[in-house]
């Protein structure tokens, strides 16, 4: 049985989705996590999904955007302070 997860994420700082060619603006996003369940209490995650509200999508609708987890925890936590000149 698959296990479906939503969660509110806040995201301090614009960015970009790969595979994608807008920047999105700093703010709060729902994901979506779909897992598959193998056994013993143990699951694999099949797909993360971002929700981009009309008011973000420079399409001015709504997306609903796969997306890689590593790459979403990497802007979640990304820190601007971080970046070298």
């Amino acid at each position: 049985m698959n296990r479906i997860t939503r969660k509110l994420v806040r995201i301090n700082h614009p960015f970009h989705i790969a595979d994608r060619n807008w920047t999105y603006p700093a703010g709060e996003y729902e994901v979506t996590t779909e897992e598959e369940e193998l056994g013993g209490g143990a699951y694999r995650r099949l797909k993360t999904i971002i929700y981009i509200t009309k008011s973000k999508a420079p399409t001015g609708t709504g997306e609903f955007v796969g997306i890689d987890a590593v790459e979403l925890d990497s802007i979640i936590q990304f820190h601007p302070h971080q970046l070298t000149p």
